[in-house]
């Protein structure tokens, strides 16, 4: 990513962003499930790693300039921070997000969920393997986002990369776009 965000700068595609990276233990499934350790989880970044980040660089602290992004079970955790602390996150990425994990808990709680926060979010997918299993879940909430109100190409972005798997190099590919939908000139 790190080379994505340098060349797209360097190419005067999108603005100079800080990006901070939180190692994840071999436990992410609960550590980033929202019905399990994923409100601890964004506790830390929220009130430990951000304040830390804020106070020890130049930062654009405020909503508006802050994002979080993940894959697989990454992009749950970015997605719920995003709709659960829209106060704090005004853009979430999710790269191939295994909504469909706790029996799309995530997909029934928004579909109930009363609550529209403001964010702007990015979600994207391949076809293969593990991504097409991914694909019902995320069909399901993009139809109930859209029911709350939320707009394609506004609100969010939605992408489909049909032959891609569910790997950091399809990743790589598919976070291009999250970045500019996001950081673009």
């Amino acid at each position: 990513m790190d080379e994505t965000v340098t060349e797209l700068i360097f190419q005067e595609k999108m603005k100079e962003i800080i990006m901070v990276a939180v190692y994840h233990s071999e436990n992410s499934t609960n550590e980033y499930s929202p019905k399990h350790q994923g409100n601890e989880y964004a506790d830390f970044l929220i009130n430990t790693i951000k304040p830390w980040i804020d106070q020890k660089y130049r930062t654009k602290p405020n909503k508006e300039n802050t994002a979080v992004l993940g894959s697989s079970m990454g992009g749950i955790i970015s997605f719920n921070m995003g709709w659960e602390h829209s106060n704090v996150f005004s853009m979430t990425g999710c790269l191939s997000p295994a909504f469909m994990v706790d029996r799309n808990e995530i997909v029934k709680r928004i579909k109930k969920s009363k609550n529209i926060p403001n964010f702007r979010f990015s979600i994207q997918n391949g076809t293969e393997e593990l991504e097409a299993q991914f694909q019902p879940s995320i069909t399901k909430l993009i139809k109930y986002l859209n029911k709350k109100g939320y707009k394609e190409d506004s609100d969010y972005l939605y992408r489909i990369y049909d032959g891609a798997y569910h790997t950091e190099s399809a990743w790589a590919i598919q976070v291009k776009d999250t970045l500019l939908f996001f950081f673009g000139l």
